[in-house]
């Protein structure tokens, strides 16, 4: 009785769309978002439904549907959308869905999508190098570079912190080298940035990170110079 008066609170009514439920997953009281996730969950054909809007302007509700319903058998669906992903988003929905089971399956499609950049846009190659770098998954320094010199400085900042990730919490010291590449870049933000990942490196590493603040010491960022001569054991 009580799946049956479920049913006729959920059931689709004359008129209304899966979007409608779907636009109540944001924004609103934790009852009305599990009251739509509810109706969704019975909606006929839902996947059928999901797919088609996926490839239409419907596309991010059917994100946020995949995502709030964790649909793991729309995983294949999101894989094949996700290349020519304009802003991310199909990419951070596959997040959502990342655990334990698929995890290596969606770090391989991480790894051979940055290997072959070509055409990737700027917001999707920033989330794939946050996931990576977060997962402790390596890219070799050839695959790294066109990272490092992007045009982007989105780009870039995302792969210092990729390096920061491998460095500092996966322990890939000898991956130090590379952050050489940041001190001589611009706007100067970058090179602040590479330098606080320099002063955040235990005693040892910071030790071994010295012959890479040879040129930052004379920056004309008086910023920049300051905290590199800091990190040299440097008067100001």
């Amino acid at each position: 009785m009580r799946l049956f008066l479920l049913w006729l609170l959920v059931r689709p009514a004359l008129g209304v769309e899966w979007t409608t439920h779907a636009l109540r997953l944001t924004g609103e009281s934790d009852k009305v978002h599990d009251e739509a996730v509810a109706a969704l969950r019975m909606w006929p054909n839902l996947e059928g439904t999901l797919k088609t809007a996926l490839i239409g302007d419907k596309k991010y509700l059917a994100l946020d549907v995949i995502a709030a319903l964790s649909l793991q058998s729309m995983m294949a669906d999101l894989f094949a959308q996700s290349e020519n992903d304009e802003n991310g988003s199909i990419y951070l929905t596959i997040n959502a869905l990342l655990n334990s089971d698929n995890q290596t399956q969606i770090a391989q499609l991480y790894l051979d999508r940055l290997r072959h950049h070509k055409g990737m846009s700027m917001p999707s190659q920033v989330v794939l190098l946050d996931t990576l770098g977060r997962m402790g998954i390596s890219l070799s320094d050839k695959d790294l570079t066109p990272y490092l010199e992007s045009s982007s400085f989105e780009v870039r900042s995302a792969a210092l912190y990729y390096l920061r990730y491998q460095v500092l919490k996966f322990g890939m010291s000898a991956r130090l080298p590379l952050i050489k590449n940041f001190l001589i870049q611009e706007p100067y933000q970058i090179r602040l940035q590479a330098l606080y990942l320099i002063l955040d490196l235990p005693s040892k590493l910071k030790t071994q990170a010295q012959p890479l603040l040879a040129n930052c010491k004379a920056d004309r960022h008086r910023e920049v110079q300051g905290l590199c001569r800091s990190l040299a054991g440097e008067a100001k």
